[in-house]
């Protein structure tokens, strides 16, 4: 790679020189992209195949508000908060 960004480069190299560096260049980041969207397609699969074969439960650890929503995340310095859905506010201890 680096022999080929160098060759990509140099305005002193030769311009045969020069196009092949961009080849290999070009070559490598399009790999290197596709190997990228590989990985993501074969996490994807697998988060569904997780998703078919879960068995999940209600949660009952965490705070709620007398609408029904589930508070997933309190900020640490938070004295108070208030519901997204419906406005009620909440001291927090």
């Amino acid at each position: 790679m680096a022999g080929g960004l160098a060759s990509t480069l140099d305005d002193d190299a030769p311009l045969e020189e020069r196009k092949e560096g961009v080849k290999k260049l070009t070559s490598l980041v399009g790999g290197a992209l596709n190997g990228l969207m590989e990985q993501r397609e074969r996490k994807a699969q697998r988060e569904q195949e997780r998703a078919k074969n879960a068995n999940i439960e209600e949660a009952d650890d965490k705070p709620q508000c007398e609408c029904g929503l589930t508070f997933s995340r309190i900020p640490r310095n938070a004295n108070r908060i208030s519901c997204p859905e419906c406005g009620r506010e909440y001291e927090v201890n």
